[in-house]
């Protein structure tokens, strides 16, 4: 599964202040269940979205 990690510096206050990460499940979600049909299906009533947001 490929994504990114974003990470923000507080310059002025030597710290960290903000972590953003973003990851593809799509891609290997499609090779695993065949389709974007069988996928949607998955989704709809997973606790999870595809960019990893809490539902």
């Amino acid at each position: 599964m490929s994504g990114s990690t974003h990470f923000e510096w507080d310059q002025e206050n030597c710290r960290l202040v903000s972590v953003l990460a973003q990851s593809d499940m799509l891609t290997p979600i499609l090779h695993l269940v065949g389709g974007l049909e069988n996928a949607a299906y998955v989704f709809d009533s997973a606790l999870i979205t595809l960019d990893f947001q809490r539902r």
